[in-house]
């Protein structure tokens, strides 16, 4: 195989070296811009992945059958919103959003299991026995829930699937002829509208996960760890604390929200009616944005 390692070493190609000094300069730009927020975001989700790992010491005799399959879910998916961050470190805003997006999905299913805990892998799985409620997250938000989060998993399933925004925005500028025609290809540019528009989302999906772990999963005298859980609570409130400031109102309701499905999950974990408490709230009708 001589004449393939001497054709790759003569065919070295230069848009990578390149990629990576672009990849640089936006991640000391982003680190300059966003300094104080990736810093806390980084303690936050090493709360979360702290306690996540003294569950794995934590007694679990009293669980029942389907809380294992959660903090399973739960615990394969920390590196997914580690590895998004450092996308959007280095300006692959599409890749950051897909992974969101999963991480979110994952979330979803850990709610799914509590309201229809009688099959726990019907959540894992695409095709479920029949009888067995399967897994949607469009109708668990919109439906089971009666959340109005359309409008989240939308902007991220069309990054994650082709990345359709960025697509069509090219194709338009291509044919009102609006600015210079663009060079189409493998190229990045440090986009704020981007950043701010992931940032909120890792955020509030690291919230989303540390309260599942301190609420469902983690009590406090189970901690092996001192310090770990209030930590993790301490996290917990800042996180709050940051979206109750922040400039678009949409993230303030999406924290009662987030109120809300826990309420409803600690009644469905109770074996209550959770949907009950589903049922003080409106449907969402189907002109929602």
């Amino acid at each position: 195989m001589e004449w393939a390692d001497s054709w790759v070493a003569n065919n070295q190609p230069s848009i990578f070296r390149e990629l990576e000094k672009v990849e640089l300069a936006h991640r000391l730009r982003f680190e300059n811009d966003y300094g104080r927020g990736i810093q806390q975001f980084y303690v936050e989700l090493g709360a979360l992945v702290d306690a996540v790992d003294d569950v794995n010491f934590a007694e679990r005799d009293h669980w029942p059958p389907f809380r294992y399959v959660q903090f399973v879910l739960l615990a394969k998916n920390l590196g997914s919103l580690h590895s998004a961050m450092d996308r959007l470190s280095r300006g692959f805003y599409q890749d950051a959003l897909s992974l969101t997006r999963s991480s979110y999905d994952a979330w979803l299913r850990l709610v799914f299991i509590s309201c229809y805990p009688d099959d726990p892998y019907a959540a894992l799985m695409h095709r479920t026995p029949k009888g067995t409620p399967s897994f949607n997250a469009t109708d668990l938000v919109r439906v089971q829930l009666r959340l109005d989060w359309l409008s989240k998993y939308r902007i991220m399933s069309a990054f994650a699937h082709g990345n359709s925004v960025d697509a069509l925005q090219s194709i338009q500028a291509a044919i009102e002829r609006s600015g210079d025609p663009e060079r189409l290809g493998l190229q990045q540019s440090y986009d704020v509208s981007r950043i701010e528009l992931v940032f909120p989302f890792l955020e509030f999906l690291v919230l989303a996960y540390l309260r599942f772990v301190v609420e469902r999963l983690l009590a406090p005298h189970e901690a092996r760890t001192p310090g770990v859980h209030h930590r993790a609570e301490e996290s917990i409130a800042f996180i709050r604390h940051k979206f109750t400031d922040h400039p678009k109102p949409y993230w303030h309701a999406t924290m009662t929200d987030l109120d809300y499905v826990f309420e409803l999950l600690a009644a469905a974990d109770r074996g209550d009616d959770w949907r009950a408490i589903r049922n003080t709230r409106p449907e969402v009708s189907d002109d929602t944005p």
